[in-house]
């Protein structure tokens, strides 16, 4: 039985396995290196269960009742159907539009369109990256501004949507950074904390990067890159950067996440409050 909820939960499981290496540029000629994940315990936040404030589970800071949830929606315990129950499911965001319905998206349309989200990170390419400012953001669309945007992130990656017959959607992921404290030599470790689609220009007045190069490793012991794209000016030397990026990896090991099965076993007969 096809179930969206599930799909999208399964999907995202598989892309969490997963850290994303880019290699960006801006009009200054200035290179930035960044480390990107997804986060098995930001899976609600990031396609907006959060909303939905009266099914319990949702509304929880708590790391192991969010994997608890998810845990429930891939054993098909809860489902899309249980989702639609709530008030909230169909309540528009805010200063969002959709140019096909002409009217703001609602949380179906945010699982929809996030439902393969392995594709759309592979795709990250054909987007571009912006160094995030809320001070200076502002939302258009035809050329209107519809107000700032009160999220709070460091980086933005904007991606149009390949999956959709709506040509003018796109899917905004937003980053934290990690690793502020770090050296400024060491690449830029980001956590997506939300993603979306949307009509509405989120880019105005934000610092852009363009993708020069963007490759794939799983997470483990032994750090392989996987070449996704590089681009034309870049083929002959990213042999060496490869390397050397591996190499630094292979010595920092990215934090894993926790172990899912034995918080799991912790919570299995709490219910949520």
């Amino acid at each position: 039985m096809n179930d969206l909820l599930f799909d999208c939960a399964q999907n995202y499981m598989t892309a969490s396995k997963y850290n994303y290496y880019f290699i960006l540029g801006n009009n200054k000629r200035i290179e930035i290196n960044v480390d990107m994940r997804c986060s098995r315990d930001e899976f609600t936040h990031i396609i907006g269960l959060d909303h939905l404030k009266d099914i319990n589970g949702l509304s929880t800071n708590n790391v192991k009742k969010k994997k608890y949830f998810v845990q429930d929606i891939l054993n098909r315990k809860i489902t899309i159907d249980t989702l639609e129950q709530s008030i909230y499911y169909s309540k528009p965001f805010d200063r969002t539009f959709n140019s096909v319905t002409e009217k703001p998206y609602v949380l179906h349309d945010r699982i929809s369109a996030l439902k393969n989200i392995g594709f759309i990170l592979d795709n990250a390419f054909h987007g571009t990256f912006y160094k995030w400012d809320s001070s200076k953001s502002c939302r258009r669309y035809n050329g209107k501004s519809m107000g700032r945007s009160q999220i709070k992130a460091d980086y933005m990656l904007c991606i149009p949507n390949l999956s959709s017959e709506n040509k003018l959607q796109k899917i905004y992921l937003f980053m934290y950074q990690d690793n502020k404290e770090e050296k400024k030599d060491q690449p830029i470790k980001l956590k997506i904390i939300s993603a979306f689609p949307d009509c509405v220009d989120l880019t105005d007045k934000q610092q852009r990067y363009t993708i020069l190069y963007e490759g794939k490793y799983e997470k483990g012991d032994k750090i392989t890159l996987k070449d996704i794209f590089t681009h034309k000016a870049y083929v002959h030397n990213m042999r060496e950067r490869r390397a050397a990026f591996e190499r630094m990896e292979q010595l920092r090991r990215p934090m894993p996440d926790l172990d899912e099965k034995s918080e799991l076993a912790s919570y299995r007969d709490e219910k949520y409050k």
